[in-house]
């Protein structure tokens, strides 16, 4: 039997071994060659010593940072969904062992003899074992327990940059709620400023020394400041609203913020910025073990164009009737089975075919993510130093609208100059102040991108342990 069923197995296979066998395109070279500075030991990539919150030197922002992680909905659902990928691994494992099942069954059975009323009873029962193995002869079972495996480990590496990515986010939301704040402070004293000048000018207009048209232009410039104002008051509580849900609460109707001010730009140097970490970015490696999650998936595929080899056990513990005393009997049924598919096997080669195309595209995915990745703390770093040099210049002349405008008020009070003259250059000083606001905003935006372009751990114990959770998290295969 053996030398037949050698036999007809080699047949078989020779058969399906007509099909190519997948290409493994995580092996494939990149399309580019990524700069020589960029290669370097990835244990040499943690240039922070601290979480880059910590270096915002904001123990309330922080705090909120801490809050969006612990309840944010949306991060609580991909935990979940990691876990479900892990469930799946561990179902993947199962399948190369033996399954084993313990039946008991029992019947019982009357019998009527001709027109005779009386009855005979029978009964029986079994108590069986079976066992049921497919032999990994070619590695299909294999295969898809290493495709689930990397599909989880994909799914934790997106829950990681995940995780950085809704830090953030918090971060530059509490940005966004500082500079509402500010300028809905700077409006309402801009609006002051105009009221201010109305009424200057209604003043002289009823003594004839002013213009009905320089009434009417501050009318305007008050309604438009006036409409500005309540915008910005819209939008704080927007902001409020925002941050509330960020954070798995129920959104606020009205802003609680009584002070709200900007943490300081931390220093900047652009030689620590670690290039080569873009390949240890989570999106990069949760991107490539997709990639070779699908190159396992492809492999599965087409092992599954090869006969399968089953063996099955049943040990009969317990048969026989139960009436009789001597009826009890131990039986023992094996079977071996070599399965081929035929009628199907155009349909396993679609799969197949299906399968290493999934696998050039997720590919080109992990391609495209490199270079967004590249693109994005390229352009960042770049732009750091561009964002704190117009920072500063603005900050300059903001200081020198300041002297100005304190002159000009110096000057009213001594009778030198006209106060409309004063309250113009004040008006002045708090549009320059605006703009320093929304500078500040998008400078430190951009500092906070560049810790997640960098995969920076976000908080001082994430530094300590950056190690073991990058190892802890991922089951052995």
């Amino acid at each position: 039997m053996s030398s037949k069923l050698l036999v007809i197995t080699a047949l078989i296979g020779a058969i399906s071994g007509c099909a190519r066998a997948p290409k493994q395109m995580a092996a494939e070279p990149l399309p580019f060659e990524l700069p020589s500075e960029w290669a370097v030991a990835s244990s040499s990539l943690t240039q922070v010593q601290s979480g880059w919150v910590s270096q915002l030197a904001d123990s309330q922002l922080e705090q909120y940072i801490r809050s969006v992680l612990a309840g944010n909905a949306n991060y609580q659902a991909l935990q979940a969904k990691a876990e479900l990928f892990l469930l799946q691994y561990k179902g993947a494992q199962k399948d190369i062992y033996p399954s084993l099942e313990l039946e008991l069954a029992g019947n019982r059975q009357q019998v009527m003899r001709g027109a005779l009323p009386g009855l005979e009873a029978s009964k029986n029962a079994q108590l069986s074992l079976t066992v049921d193995w497919e032999f990994d002869l070619w590695g299909r079972l294999r295969a898809s327990k290493r495709a689930a495996l990397l599909q989880y480990q994909s799914e934790k590496e997106a829950l990681h940059y995940a995780q950085l990515s809704l830090a953030a986010q918090g971060a530059k939301v509490w940005f966004e709620r500082a500079e509402a704040f500010q300028l809905l402070v700077l409006g309402e004293q801009e609006l002051k400023s105009l009221q201010l000048s109305k009424d200057v000018l209604q003043r002289r207009y009823r003594g004839g020394e002013s213009s009905a048209t320089a009434l009417h232009q501050v009318d305007a410039q008050l309604a438009l400041a006036d409409a500005q104002v309540k915008q910005m008051r819209l939008q704080s509580a927007n902001v409020e609203r925002k941050l509330s849900v960020l954070a798995g609460e129920l959104p606020v109707r009205e802003s609680t913020a009584s002070q709200v001010v900007f943490p300081s730009i931390p220093d900047f140097d652009v030689q620590q910025v670690p290039l080569a970490s873009i390949e240890q970015r989570p999106d990069v490696k949760a991107a490539m073990a997709a990639l070779k999650a699908s190159d396992a998936r492809a492999s599965a595929a087409y092992y599954a164009l090869y006969p399968q080899f089953r063996l099955s056990l049943v040990p009969a513990l317990v048969s026989g009737q139960l009436t009789h005393a001597d009826s009890t009997a131990n039986t023992f049924n094996s079977s071996l089975a070599v399965l081929q598919p035929i009628f199907s096997r155009g349909n396993l080669k679609l799969e197949s075919k299906k399968a290493q195309l999934a696998a050039q595209q997720e590919y080109w995915r992990y391609v495209q993510t490199l270079l967004d990745a590249s693109e994005s703390i390229l352009a960042k770093v770049d732009g750091q130093q561009s964002l704190v040099g117009q920072l500063a210049a603005q900050e300059n002349a903001l200081q020198a609208a300041l002297l100005a405008q304190e002159s000009a008020q110096q000057d009213y009070y001594s009778g030198v100059a006209d106060v409309q003259a004063w309250l113009q250059l004040q008006r002045e000083y708090l549009a320059l102040k605006k703009s320093v606001v929304k500078a500040r905003t998008a400078a430190l935006n951009n500092w906070v991108d560049i810790q997640l372009d960098m995969a920076n751990p976000i908080f001082y114990e994430d530094v300590k342990n950056i190690a073991a959770s990058s190892s802890a998290v991922t089951p052995k295969g």
